[in-house]
């Protein structure tokens, strides 16, 4: 935990009303297991990392998104 001094500036004193903070998570997702060269085939599929890079692709989009806003 950290703690941001008050300042004095113009005779008035200021102290912090907001925090940065941060979060966990865990992505979890399944697959066959397979050789890289054998992902995108008919009995492997898109494999388990490019699920994991598509739902963390749509985050990214959806945090820049509301940072726009």
């Amino acid at each position: 935990l950290g703690f941001e001094g008050a300042i004095r500036y113009g005779g008035q004193e200021y102290g912090t009303v907001a925090r940065r903070s941060s979060s966990g998570w865990m992505l979890e997702v399944t697959g066959r297991q397979a050789h890289s060269s054998g992902i995108f085939n008919r009995e492997t599929g898109a494999g388990a990392i490019f699920e994991a890079s598509r739902i963390l692709h749509e985050f990214y989009d959806e945090v820049r998104a509301g940072v726009r806003q």
